[in-house]
């Protein structure tokens, strides 16, 4: 099973262990946010980590979407910048999390995957 790269934990891993799978072509990474309320709506592209981390401040609501091929030491940069759960910073790395809600104090972290058609195969991104 190795030559398919290990995408979960192993049996018996503590909560929050993470393991990225096998290494593939990156895809470009983009940044953006969407921070709303009644009202007000603004929407930034191609941030970094640090230009984001101002709207996760403010009062309003805080969309930060994440696009591309992240690295676990992204996805972890990300997680302290936000101060997201360690257990939600595991399943964004894991990959094949089923769709799911979880709800932390202050925040509520969403599992959904789409689909993709590509070259006549359609896949669960």
């Amino acid at each position: 099973m190795e030559l398919f790269g290990l995408t979960r934990p192993r049996p018996g891993s503590p909560p929050g262990t993470i393991v990225h799978g096998r290494p593939k072509a990156p895809a470009p990474l983009r940044i953006s946010v969407i921070d709303y309320r009644p009202g007000e709506f603004e929407e930034h592209e191609n941030l970094s980590i640090d230009q984001a981390r101002p709207f996760l401040e403010s009062p309003r609501n805080t969309w930060l979407h994440v696009q591309g091929d992240p690295s676990p030491e992204l996805i972890r940069a990300i997680g302290d910048a936000y101060g997201l759960h360690p257990l939600a910073v595991a399943d964004v790395i894991n990959g094949g999390q089923r769709t799911k809600i979880e709800n932390y104090p202050q925040q509520h972290f969403l599992v959904l995957r789409h689909p993709v058609l590509e070259d006549d195969i359609l896949e669960m991104e």
